[in-house]
């Protein structure tokens, strides 16, 4: 595997803005939601999704009641979210209440972390270990894909030596 030489990046002197302060526990996930026009994103421990209008700076957010690690927009105006070990799918008007449920993994220390659609629509998330564990003996440190309701697939990462590679 090539591994990049960050020490010879170039500093590049530009002015980041905070965009909003959330007092979030968490801010995870920001991905854009073309219906809204809005920005939503996730506050993993504040068990949240947020709507935020980049115009106005106007923050709403819905208690989905579970840690949320990653939300995505749905063709059909709803939601799609890796929430603890699974899938959650949501019609556009009830985030708390999920449509479907698609399970990933039993094995309770281990969550949806991160996740984005592909151009095709797919959603991929990641997992990771609430107690440090990783490798390839758990679901820890594995990639879900969900191209459907009814179709689910986990790609495993092998660890050993430290490196992310699909097997």
């Amino acid at each position: 595997m090539t591994k990049l030489p960050v020490t010879n990046l170039p500093v590049t002197n530009m002015a980041v803005d905070i965009l909003l302060d959330a007092h979030a526990g968490t801010a995870e996930g920001p991905v854009w939601d073309e219906r809204r026009q809005q920005l939503v994103w996730t506050d993993i421990p504040g068990e949240s999704i947020h709507f935020t209008d980049l115009s106005s700076g106007k923050d709403a957010s819905v208690d989905v009641g579970t840690r949320v690690g990653c939300v995505v927009p749905r063709t059909n105006g709803g939601f799609a979210m890796g929430a603890c070990q699974e899938f959650l799918l949501c019609g556009p008007d009830d985030l708390s209440h999920p449509e479907e449920r698609v399970h990933i993994t039993d094995e309770s220390l281990v969550r949806v972390n991160d996740g984005k659609c592909d151009p095709a629509g797919r959603f991929f998330a990641g997992t990771a270990a609430n107690d440090g564990r990783w490798g390839t003996d758990t679901m820890a440190s594995s990639i879900a894909l969900l191209q459907s309701a009814r179709e689910r697939r986990v790609i495993t990462l092998a660890n050993e030596d430290r490196t992310h590679a699909l097997r």
